[in-house]
């Protein structure tokens, strides 16, 4: 399974360009192949946006999409932000497992260098260790000494039209984001 990281702090788009992702590959030919997955508090992409199925309470998005003609599956799990959620993760994956369901892509996110919390646990540190992820400078490798590809998102700061910045970089990001995923979906052997 290779495994692509959003990085980042909160609120840089993230979640975001991983829900237009999921709307990406709904339109090219993906579906929604999610059965196995723990249902409780899943948000899959439908036809809401980012932003209202935020108002409404959702959660990140958690959802499998397999390609019709050649049978890639790739695992969108979105929230990262705790060991509960991590865990999470790691049971999904064994769900799936278990129902012969292989995952050839994972798309995730990554607080990676977020701020130590009160308690003094530095939350990427126990979510690294929890997915049995190693650090090796500032490369992250999977379980299988693969390297995880990390696209690192910053938070937008700029006093003038913020909202319109903000909305132009989430929007570049996600496309990067399919562009990629178009490129390794290419290449998979």
């Amino acid at each position: 399974m290779k495994t692509v990281a959003l990085t980042g702090l909160g609120d840089c788009g993230k979640s975001y360009s991983i829900y237009q992702l999921a709307g990406w590959l709904l339109d090219n030919g993906w579906r929604d192949d999610s059965q196995g997955l723990d249902s409780e508090n899943i948000c899959q992409r439908n036809d809401k946006s980012y932003e209202d199925a935020q108002k409404q309470g959702e959660n990140d998005i958690q959802q499998v999409f397999v390609n019709s003609s050649s049978g890639i599956r790739i695992l969108l799990h979105a929230p990262m932000d705790n060991e509960l959620l991590a865990s999470k993760l790691i049971s999904n994956i064994e769900s799936l497992k278990m129902m012969g369901k292989r995952i050839d892509f994972l798309i995730t996110s990554l607080r990676r260098f977020d701020s130590l919390y009160p308690n003094g646990r530095n939350i990427h540190c126990k979510t690294i260790q929890l997915m049995n992820w190693r650090c090796k400078g500032d490369d992250l490798l999977d379980l299988d000494g693969q390297e995880i590809i990390q696209i690192p998102l910053l938070n937008v700061k700029n006093e003038s039209d913020k909202d319109r910045v903000v909305e132009w970089y989430n929007q570049r990001a996600a496309k990067l984001l399919q562009i990629l995923v178009e490129n390794l979906v290419e290449n998979h052997q």
